[in-house]
């Protein structure tokens, strides 16, 4: 069915009016994206540099009894937490995670999976559908380290209870790795046990198994088990900054897009709506030459 002229040009005052908008929005992210993905090159230094001690630590054999390196004979419950996004508009960035997140939560077998959700995207989306042990209200993208430090050790305590006592026997994590700009990657991580290869990468982390003999004061064990619950809180922090930083790239990306197609859209409307007005003045001359031939 054509259009009208009239119809055309409302349609064209409304599309123009979302392009504008999805060009801002995409402006704001792009802004944001950069600020983000500066604070997480600025955070791996400091990461990479306990990452490497704790390599040299775990290749030189340091004897430590930390409870965090235990693994449980039996699961019982495995808590996970679980990050998104506060708000829309950034394409398929939440359905990644929440796929990833069902497809564990169905390896499990049956296991009891208490999850913890941080982002309110992950709060709708798992409130009707799954067992939430603790909804974090905070914003994420105001989310510092200290906070982090808080969650990391709040899950540290349900692990070290044991599903015995009201606690879990494993702690994994559910975010988006940021690879880059046109790349995000749903990623699932055990965070408790801390594997032992993890606790002591050695020869990718940077540093060779066969280091030089260090004079360590407190002793080597001490301190891997100081370094634990460190590397834990930062292990925490970057997956935040990760998922931050892929959530503005995805919702560049899918501003981008929107204010392409909607680029398209005006383009076709325009067309439409001047062949629709030519069709409307010939018909007009048309009426007023036959009007005028009748008159002879």
């Amino acid at each position: 069915m054509a259009l009208s002229t009239k119809e055309l040009r409302r349609r064209i005052r409304v599309v123009t009016s979302l392009q504008k908008i999805t060009r801002a929005m995409e402006m704001v992210a792009t802004t944001k994206f950069r600020r983000l993905q500066e604070r997480a090159q600025g955070s791996r230094p400091h990461a990479d540099a306990i990452r490497r001690i704790s390599a040299r630590l775990a290749a030189s054999g340091a004897p430590t009894d930390s409870p965090l390196l235990e693994a449980r004979p039996r699961i019982e419950k495995a808590a996970i937490l679980v990050l998104s996004s506060d708000r829309g508009l950034c394409g398929s960035y939440n359905t990644n995670v929440f796929r990833k997140l069902a497809a564990h939560v169905q390896s499990m077998q049956g296991r009891q999976t208490p999850l913890y959700t941080l982002g309110r995207k992950a709060r709708v989306y798992c409130h009707r559908r799954y067992e939430i042990r603790e909804a974090l209200l905070d914003e994420v993208e105001r989310l510092k380290y200290r906070r982090a430090k808080e969650i990391a050790e709040q899950l540290t305590r349900e692990f070290l209870k044991g599903s015995a006592n009201g606690g879990v026997d494993e702690v994994w994590i559910v975010y988006t790795r940021f690879v880059s700009m046109g790349r995000q990657v749903a990623t699932l991580e055990k965070l408790l046990p801390i594997e032992r290869d993890v606790a002591g990468e050695s020869a990718a982390a940077g540093g060779t198994a066969k280091s030089e003999d260090l004079l360590l004061e407190p002793t080597a064990g001490r301190l891997l088990d100081l370094l634990l619950p460190k590397s834990l809180s930062i292990r925490v922090f970057a997956a935040i900054l990760d998922a931050l930083a892929s959530e503005f790239a995805a919702r560049r990306m899918a501003m981008k897009a929107a204010t392409d197609a909607a680029g398209d859209m005006i383009h076709r409307l325009r067309r439409s709506y001047n062949r629709a007005r030519q069709e409307t003045i010939t018909k007009e001359l048309l009426d007023i030459i036959g009007g005028a031939e009748a008159l002879k």
